[in-house]
């Protein structure tokens, strides 16, 4: 799942600043905010990149555990002593957000972000606040910043849903012709939804 680490130089100084993942998420995670067709400009937090914002739940301990290897393999080699004081997290603790929405105290959230758009799988999905998602990309150090950021660059999401298996319960990543059904289903009447509700083993609730 790691890669490697990509060097780069600053003022003729090497540098190591990203961790290359083949995946920067294992469960896939829920959608709470994304700029995904146009980069996030305008607002007074804005900073002109493509970006998708999820939540995890703290007791997520894989995803957790691997963006925290992630990082912590960045800060080590940029910060072999120790993060500086004004070193900045990517993980948001819900806690600090509660007051905005008290749903969201047991969860971390994350933002995943690039400043070109990230590819989509299957391509050209539609993916909207609420949807399940994989991620990919690196953790790296974010150069632009006067504070020691460490940012989650995004490279691909790949939309997710959850198949209805009696014996699996894990949620797997949508294929492309799955895709196109399922935008067939929302159009579709009953009767032909019964045919695509068997074909991708979808529970008549979905």
């Amino acid at each position: 799942m790691i890669n490697k680490l990509s060097p780069i130089s600053v003022e003729g100084v090497p540098i190591i600043t990203a961790l290359t993942l083949t995946s920067l998420s294992m469960k896939p995670l829920e959608v709470v905010d994304l700029y995904l067709n146009e980069p996030d400009s305008g607002g007074e937090h804005s900073d002109d990149q493509y970006k998708i914002i999820v939540k995890i739940h703290k007791s997520d301990h894989e995803n957790i555990g691997l963006l925290n290897r992630a990082v912590d393999l960045v800060c080590q080699t940029q910060w072999p002593r120790g993060v500086p004081k004004n070193y900045v997290s990517p993980f948001v603790d819900g806690d600090t957000l509660v007051d905005k929405n008290p749903a969201l105290t047991s969860y971390y959230i994350v933002t995943f972000k690039h400043p070109e758009p990230p590819k989509l799988h299957p391509k050209n999905s539609s993916i909207t606040v609420g949807d399940l998602v994989r991620l990919h990309g690196c953790a790296e150090l974010d150069l632009k910043d006067s504070s020691a950021t460490i940012v989650l660059k995004l490279v691909q999401v790949d939309k997710c849903y959850a198949i209805d298996d009696r014996d699996n319960d894990a949620v797997k990543m949508m294929g492309a012709d799955q895709q196109e059904l399922l935008e067939a289903y929302v159009k579709a009447p009953e009767n032909i939804r019964v045919a695509i509700r068997a074909m991708l083993k979808l529970s008549a609730k979905d």
